[in-house]
């Protein structure tokens, strides 16, 4: 059984700088996101830079882009400054709640503790590596090496680097 996720933006542009945002669309049944997420992700291009990253995330048509209500605005603003995390992520996890979700996945271990603490079930960009791995998919070096160089720099990666 695929799961239902939502996915924050910097696993988004990670999973894209390494060519592997499929992953996603091979792992889970249905990828959402939220409009401000999207809005975080374009932003580049409406500044004049140009990346493969942000058009291969664009052409996902894939990954279900969702404007959340105003309610759900509003709640995610307050759940980011009671939790100390950022916008974006508020959203994600207002848009988990809202659409009863399996899985939140985010690439700020802080955010995923604090998520973690309010029953939200979180998964670190990593850890879709993992999950790809046990599955065949790739190989968790491999990816542990292109998720550091696409700047994503954590003790866990440096850890499957290193074992």
């Amino acid at each position: 059984m695929k799961l239902k996720v939502v996915v924050n933006a910097s696993p988004l542009i990670f999973l894209a700088k390494m060519n592997k945002l499929e992953i996603l669309k091979g792992l889970f049944q249905d990828v959402y996101t939220t409009r401000e997420v999207m809005d975080e992700v374009e932003k580049p291009l409406r500044l004049g830079i140009v990346s493969p990253e942000i058009s291969s995330i664009m052409k996902a048509d894939w990954i279900r882009v969702v404007k959340l209500k105003w309610k759900d605005e509003l709640t995610a603003r307050n759940l980011s400054a009671r939790l100390g995390i950022a916008r974006g992520e508020a959203g994600v996890a207002v848009l988990y709640q809202e659409l009863k979700a399996d899985l939140l996945i985010v690439a700020d271990r802080r955010a995923e503790r604090k998520l973690r603490a309010i029953g939200i079930n979180v998964m670190d960009v990593l850890d879709i590596g993992f999950e790809a791995a046990r599955k065949g998919l790739i190989d968790i070096k491999e990816f542990a090496k292109a998720l550091w160089i696409a700047g994503y720099r954590t003790e866990r990666v440096e850890r499957v680097l290193s074992s």
